[in-house]
């Protein structure tokens, strides 16, 4: 029984870690079975992919299916029919747990397996290899029976699924636990009701595996990692004893659980820029966050964020979602307004995707929900949302990522959202600016600022040496060697003559010709700074 199973990734640093355990467990079980593993991502074309899969000659196929690879592996499925495959093709994974005759009857698929799959790929190999019907396999559903669905009782005896990955530049996935206990009515998570844990040894040995094979970026699948908080502080201080500084390790924080003492321990005693947190505000509305089952203090959970926000140690990413029930136009301005204020160092504005399985869908005529049916299957209009609201929200999306939550402008943003009055209304002008000239993509970084310069200029009344200033500091800051210089610079003797006047001034461990040489210096009134590209590393001198 010779078996391939594919990956395909969003993005190559995002190894697929479900067929690995796959492989693992079987493996465990039937030791002498022939089991390979490919990934591709989504970048990769589909005839590329079949070409490469039938060249495998398998005789079983397994896809591990997303909402981010879906649609392509379909092509893939289709494409298969088309070159007469003979082998057996298994689906699993989030995106057919739900919903799922489709596949058979238009696809040519022959298994699915509903939620974990580790048991049931076991169990299918084991009646594949027998020759007999998978009856009883659990998971495992036919275009003839479904079988009964059974959670692995044990997650400890589960193999170390991480072997021959690219330590250094892939994502290493890990679970301190399966489920969520929450019922968030747009969440998947929120459908496996119990929540089961790995061992805090287990972990700890994975996690100490990986740094020594020379892994340097983590992050948790867990939906809420401090669920329990004396778990999470227990794998805290460990992160923070064992990690080298180098490493990162990102986590699913529902911030309204945060105790007293794990704040005072991230405030003061966690190393800088070690840990990530991902939080979900998704609504400041109390009607919204009630209608989909989301019990949440949102007063609670902004105090935590700003007190770890003072801390200055952990990287703050914040989630909202436009298009959830009873939030319109003005509520979800509202709602991105409030988590602004917070100044996370990302935040993520979603749109409702309708997810198969999950209560919104059940309840979407309630709301009359439109949606676009191919995935991500995300909103296009509902009973208080049009079109024209939606296009809006996308627009303030566009200006977000490009202007917030990309890393150059750093400085320059803070100093605008301070002035401006309302942040939603400055992205949306923003991104109706920059849209009506430009396009979002395929454009050098310095042509990024100039247009942000432009905007600034000619839409909004804000000092603009100030904003020019923070934009020079951004920008050079940006670079590792001495970049183009995009705005107007005095002549060579004036700009001599202004280094040598603040040298001597200014008390700066620096030599005169090495500034002419490697610097770049700029002043904004009696403020300035000086960044120097130094053949052994960039310097950044203010005063």
């Amino acid at each position: 029984m010779k078996t391939l199973l594919v990956g395909i990734n969003s993005k190559y640093i995002h190894p697929n870690i479900a067929i690995r355990l796959l492989k693992g467990v079987a493996l465990q079980a039937i030791p002498d079975v022939d089991i390979a593993i490919k990934e591709w991502t989504i970048k990769d074309s589909a005839s590329t992919i079949v070409e490469e899969i039938l060249n495998f000659n398998v005789d079983l196929i397994g896809f591990s299916c997303y909402i981010w690879n879906i649609e392509l592996i379909k092509e893939i499925l289709l494409a298969l029919k088309m070159n007469r495959f003979l082998g057996k093709i298994l689906l699993g994974g989030p995106e057919v747990s739900y919903e799922y005759q489709d596949f058979f009857s238009l696809y040519g698929v022959d298994y699915i397996i509903r939620n974990e799959g580790e048991l049931a790929f076991t169990g299918l190999l084991k009646a594949l290899i027998q020759e007999h019907e998978p009856l009883g396999v659990p998971n495992l559903v036919t275009s003839q029976f479904e079988n009964q669905l059974e959670l692995i009782t044990s997650l400890d005896e589960l193999p170390f699924p991480y072997d021959g990955l690219d330590y250094k530049h892939q994502i290493m996935y890990l679970e301190a636990s399966r489920g969520c206990p929450y019922h968030c009515s747009y969440c998947m998570a929120s459908l496996e009701k119990k929540v089961r844990t790995f061992s805090l040894d287990r972990i700890k040995d994975t996690i100490l595996r990986l740094l020594r094979a020379g892994a340097k970026t983590f992050k948790f699948l867990d939906r809420t990692f401090n669920i329990d908080p004396k778990r999470a502080m227990e794998l805290f201080r460990f992160i923070n004893e064992q990690a080298p500084d180098h490493a990162s390790f990102q986590f699913e924080i529902s911030g309204d659980l945060f105790t007293s003492k794990m704040i005072d321990y991230l405030i003061h005693d966690v190393r800088p820029r070690l840990f990530r947190f991902e939080i979900g505000i998704q609504s400041t509305n109390p009607t919204t966050n009630r209608a989909i089952g989301r019990h949440q203090n949102t007063t609670l959970l902004f105090q935590n964020i700003q007190k770890l926000q003072q801390g200055g140690k952990i990287g703050i990413h914040l989630d909202l979602i436009a298009g959830l029930p009873f939030e319109d136009l003005s509520s979800f301005k509202n709602t991105l307004n409030e988590a602004i204020q917070l100044r996370p160092l990302e935040l993520q504005l979603g749109f409702l995707k309708f997810l198969k399985g999950t209560r919104i869908m059940q309840e979407a005529s309630l709301y009359d929900y439109q949606w676009h049916k191919s995935a991500p299957y995300e909103i296009i209009t509902n009973h208080i949302l049009n079109e024209h609201d939606i296009a809006i929200i996308h627009t303030v999306e566009n200006a977000l990522d490009k202007f917030y939550n990309t890393p150059f402008f750093k400085y320059t943003i803070h100093y605008i959202l301070d002035l401006v009055p309302n942040a939603f209304d400055f992205f949306f002008e923003l991104g109706q600016y920059y849209e009506a000239r430009y396009s979002w993509i395929g454009y050098n970084l310095d042509e990024l600022f100039i247009r942000f310069d432009e905007f600034i200029m000619t839409q909004i009344s804000i000092p603009h040496p100030t904003f020019l200033y923070l934009m020079k500091k951004d920008y050079l800051l940006h670079f590792s060697v001495k970049p183009k210089i995009w705005w107007p610079r005095p002549g060579h003797e004036r700009y001599h003559q202004k280094v040598r006047k603040i040298l001597s001034t200014q008390t700066l461990p620096v030599l005169l010709d090495d500034v002419f040489r490697y610097g770049v210096l700029e002043t904004e009134g009696d403020h300035g700074f000086m960044v120097l590209y130094m053949p052994d590393g960039q310097r950044f001198l203010e005063w």
